[in-house]
Parts: structure tokens; C-alpha cells; sequence
């Protein structure tokens, strides 16, 4: 019997390419490259790993609000919240690093 924990929900290759911290990644037939800054080695030819996992993360959340703000989608397409009815605003994410690049400047 299988269970939902047994289903594949991604996958992921990574290659070393010629540069030496480039790597070729095939997740899921889609291409990406990442790489290290010059300032760190690299040849900055993608971004940098730590900056595809913050991606990932975020587009995990705008996604997940998205299918929230779709079941509470009216006919008209547009997305209301389900307690107070109003508009759903256009998601942006701000990611850890961010966050504490703007504390740092703005002092909280």
C-alpha cells in the first residue's frame, strides 16, 4: 500500500561543470546553473546556492498563498479574503537576508 509520504514530489541533478564552483542543475527537465560570486571564487555564472534555496523558499510561500487566495477566489477572478472579504494584495516576499539588511538599517 502506498501513502502520500512515498510520492516523489521532486528531484534534482547536479553536475560540476569546467568553472570551478559552476554547476549544472537539472530539477525536475528544468536547467539552472549555479555558481559562486567572483568574490568568493567563483565565476558568477548563476546565482549562488544559498540565494536558490532563499528562492525556493519564497516561492514555496507565494505559492501556497496563492492556492489559499484561490479558494477564496470570487467568480470575477479576483481574491478575497474569506473572514473580512477584502481584496487579497499582490504577495511580495522578503527573504531572511533582506529582512535583516533592512533591520540593520533601520535599526529595529
Amino acid at each position: 500500500m502506498s501513502s502520500d509520504r512515498d510520492e516523489v514530489v521532486a528531484t534534482a541533478k547536479v553536475a560540476s561543470e569546467e568553472k570551478p564552483y559552476a554547476v549544472h542543475v537539472d530539477a525536475g527537465g528544468h536547467a539552472i546553473r549555479a555558481d559562486e560570486p567572483v568574490d568568493h571564487g567563483g565565476g558568477d555564472t548563476g546565482p549562488p546556492p544559498f540565494g536558490l534555496l532563499l528562492s525556493g523558499l519564497g516561492a514555496c510561500t507565494a505559492i501556497t498563498l496563492r492556492m489559499y487566495a484561490e479558494g477564496a477566489a470570487n467568480h470575477s477572478g479576483t481574491y478575497h479574503h474569506p473572514a473580512n472579504g477584502q481584496p487579497f494584495p499582490k504577495v511580495q516576499i522578503v527573504t531572511v537576508q533582506e529582512l535583516l539588511v533592512l533591520c540593520a538599517v533601520n535599526s529595529c
